[in-house]
């Protein structure tokens, strides 16, 4: 799938990676709170920040970083 730096409408499917807990997040992009940030929300299952990427670079940087992130890949 391509990526795409289109911001996610509310019925996209947007995995999220790295979080912190011992187990995989089911949850998505959709399922986590708005911030001050508009790349970034508040998780309330691990109470992290979540940053979505704009693209696989800045995804890989994150993710080293121990930062929990998203990213959205177009449908196709």
């Amino acid at each position: 799938m391509p990526i795409t730096t289109e911001q996610p409408g509310p019925n996209d499917n947007l995995d999220v990676f790295n979080c912190a807990l011992s187990y995989e997040c089911t949850l998505n992009w959709t399922d986590l709170a708005p911030t001050e940030v508009g790349n970034v929300r508040h998780c309330g299952t691990c109470d992290q920040r979540v940053t979505l990427c704009s693209d696989l670079h800045e995804f890989m940087d994150c993710a080293r970083e121990g930062v929990c992130v998203a990213i959205y890949t177009a449908p196709g």
